[in-house]
């Protein structure tokens, strides 16, 4: 059954920590003072207006903090994040700029521009800013940089640099669960399943509720060929976390693929109630009702797919099967493969 398979390992939460507006990556390195910094009252209404969504009250309460105080690092990098909210790309990209020209040696002004780079997808631009917050004093041993810096070198395809810089990591923290997270995706990126699935298990032998890592093993154990192991794997990132459309259809496609194929309906049926507008999820469900030989349901649900991903030649084709069969006078079941080459 070539139905379409799960996407690419999922992030862990560990291993890369997306900029937030409150407690961002930056506030992380800044150094102990005795006494507030000069404009530390309006930068704190401006985080208190982007935290609430209001972006233009939080760059008017930013912009008077820096007034105040125009090297205030921080404040350079909350008002680049609420610029990137309003659309204003160039401008966010100022700010972060003027923040690592005040302070060159902070690395958390290194990582919030490296983070607007990723998110302008130039990952040239970002892992220069990686590199750079990596070399400061205080970004050496953090979590956060060294996971930005290891997605950059694979986002530049540089995977002999990263699985040096993890081996570094791990020499240092053997059982830190960012490294192991984001070794089992380097692994999984070389088709190394088995090995992946190894360092998947050692990072949840220390933290067994970890949702991401539960669904990247099932990932691993499905891309295997062990369907079964997969489906457990799957079911457990299922009940750890958020029953996302990516983990759901995971968990469908290994059960179809260990024979239980009612159990696997049952799953993409809550995938498409619960994410309507997941044309993998249709697609695997048509799939599912075809080899079950529930024709007209497999119409309907190729249908959907098609309506959700016009290009989508998997659905395209498994349509055309079924209308086909419907033609037929004599026919009692028919089993929908999706084409091989189906992403």
């Amino acid at each position: 059954m070539h139905e379409r398979q799960p996407g690419r390992v999922s992030k862990c939460a560990a291993c890369v920590t997306a900029l937030a507006v409150a407690g961002m990556a930056f506030v992380l390195f800044a150094r102990a003072q005795d006494t507030p910094p000069r404009g530390a009252e309006w930068f704190n209404y401006g985080v208190a207006h982007a935290e609430a969504g209001r972006w233009a009250e939080a760059v008017s309460s930013f912009q008077k903090a820096l007034q105040e105080n125009p090297e205030y690092v921080d404040a350079w990098v909350q008002m680049g994040v609420a610029r990137e909210h309003q659309g204003d790309s160039q401008r966010a990209l100022a700010c972060y700029e003027r923040a690592v020209q005040i302070a060159p040696r902070n690395p958390g002004a290194w990582l919030a521009l490296g983070r607007y780079w990723m998110r302008e997808q130039n990952s040239s631009n970002a892992l220069s800013a990686f590199q750079n917050a990596a070399d400061t004093p205080g970004g050496r041993t953090n979590d956060i940089v060294r996971a930005a810096y290891v997605e950059a070198l694979l986002q530049n395809n540089l995977h002999a640099d990263a699985r040096q810089a993890l081996e570094d990591w791990l020499h240092d923290a053997p059982d830190n669960i960012a490294a192991l997270g984001l070794k089992a995706e380097v692994l999984f990126a070389e088709g190394r399943f088995d090995e992946a699935a190894a360092v998947c298990r050692k990072a949840l032998a220390l933290k067994p509720d970890h949702a991401d890592l539960w669904h990247n093993l099932g990932v691993a154990e499905l891309r295997a060929g062990r369907p079964a192991e997969a489906a457990r794997a799957f079911a457990r990132a299922a009940q750890a976390g958020e029953r996302s459309a990516e983990k759901l259809l995971g968990l469908g496609i290994a059960l179809a693929n260990a024979g239980r194929l009612d159990d696997a309906i049952i799953v993409f049926r809550e995938l498409v109630r619960a994410h309507p507008q997941s044309a993998s999820g249709w697609l695997n469900l048509g799939i599912a009702y075809g080899k079950h030989g529930w024709i007209k349901e497999a119409q309907a649900a190729f249908r959907q797919a098609l309506a959700l991903d016009p290009d989508s030649e998997a659905a395209r084709a498994a349509l055309e099967t079924v209308e086909n069969a419907l033609k037929m006078t004599n026919t009692t079941a028919v089993y929908i493969v999706a084409p091989p080459d189906a992403p």
